[in-house]
């Protein structure tokens, strides 16, 4: 196994499944500049047990249930009642907003799971190989197919990624060539609460926000590092003979680093293009555009060691999906898109929204680094 270090450009989320609700999982100590994961032993044993009834009181009616406490505790503080803290950016929160939480390891460490950034990197590598191959897969569709509908007496488009997969990653999870890169979790130290905004186009075609999907989450702020595991095991690809396909060779870790950077690369120079050249770099965006320039310059300046990736929460359809759709023939675009998105007429632009922090900054770009230098403490 390689030694990997990864260093978080911009905060990245991914998420427990939980939103954490105001005054009954977590408190907002004001005064602190955090909010903390309430501790109910801790909080009973300020209340009393004689008190019980009140607190539930408190979450019926949603009272302050930190009033409450500081009847009891005047001169409380976020640990007396914390099971974890959580630090607020500058934006700080909204009193009652519920939190995204980040997902945790056993040990409170919050966490990014292998998982997680193996689905970033196979997202890269299947964008590669579309793209190496594009004219046969536009020409066959392999993406799915046209069907037609007897009830609305239209043709309508199924997508299915069954052949495209199968003839390019392997024939079932067996022979999928990604079962070649193992990657480890990494557990992070630090978190931190941040604003969410989202920019949308307005009617007269201008951006602005959206304040009605403005959401609170708990991310690994950026600068973090930590050092995690990944492998490409060869072994048992020499073992296996043919099992793998010739893409199995994209596994190679120094060659997937360069196939990261050239899709990163791709990806920020297509959104720098709408917001500086089309859509005239609109004031609301003006952070974002600073800091996505910011990434297209680490990412050129890139070793054979090192790649910039987008992972997690917020980061937008084309990171999800690659941005490969450029290569369908205009027909067979539209038809994705109305099978995608079915509730907006096809001349609105797709897709047509963007997240990022209040701050400005875009979410989840990391930087990873093969052999990292030896660490004090680590």
């Amino acid at each position: 196994m390689r030694t990997v270090q990864i260093e978080t450009l911009t905060p990245v989320h991914v998420g427990s499944g939980v939103e954490l609700q105001s005054n009954f999982e977590y408190l907002h100590f004001a005064d602190e500049n955090c909010l903390v994961i309430i501790d109910e032993a801790k909080v009973l044993g300020i209340l009393g047990e004689e008190n019980l009834p009140q607190w539930l009181t408190c979450i019926e009616k949603k009272e302050s249930l930190l009033t409450l406490l500081q009847q009891r505790k005047p001169n409380i503080k976020a640990d007396d009642v914390a099971m974890r803290r959580i630090p607020l950016s500058k934006n700080g929160i909204a009193e009652g907003k519920t939190v995204r939480e980040h997902l945790h390891s056993g040990n409170g460490k919050a966490l990014l799971p292998g998982s997680s950034l193996k689905g970033a990197l196979r997202t890269v590598i299947l964008t590669h190989i579309i793209r190496e191959n594009a004219d046969d897969i536009a020409e066959d569709l392999k993406i799915g197919v046209r069907k037609y509908d007897k009830k609305t007496n239209k043709e309508r488009f199924d997508y299915n990624d069954t052949a495209l997969m199968t003839e390019y990653m392997g024939k079932d999870p067996n022979h999928d060539i990604l079962r070649l890169l193992q990657v480890g979790d990494v557990l992070f130290d630090q978190t931190e609460c941040v604003r969410t905004d989202v920019a949308n186009q307005q009617k007269d075609k201008s951006w602005d926000l959206k304040r009605t999907i403005t959401q609170y989450v708990e991310t690994i702020p950026k600068g973090q590092k930590a050092l995690f595991r990944m492998n490409n095991a060869t072994k048992l690809q020499e073992r296996a003979g043919k099992l793998f396909n010739k893409n199995a060779d994209l596994t190679d870790l120094e060659t997937l680093f360069g196939i990261v950077n050239a899709h990163t690369q791709k990806l920020v120079e297509t959104d720098l293009n709408y917001w500086e050249k089309k859509a005239n770099s609109p004031t609301v965006l003006s952070g974002y555009i600073e800091t996505m320039n910011h990434i297209l310059d680490l990412v050129s300046a890139c070793d054979a060691q090192e790649c910039i990736l987008r992972m997690g929460y917020g980061t937008g359809y084309r990171t999800m999906t690659g941005d490969w759709h450029d290569i369908l023939y205009d027909d067979d675009y539209f038809d994705l898109v109305k099978a995608i998105r079915t509730t907006h007429p096809e001349t609105l632009i797709f897709p047509k929204t963007t997240c990022f922090s209040a701050s400005g900054e875009p979410l989840g770009f990391v930087r990873l680094r093969l052999n990292p230098r030896p660490q004090r403490g680590v």
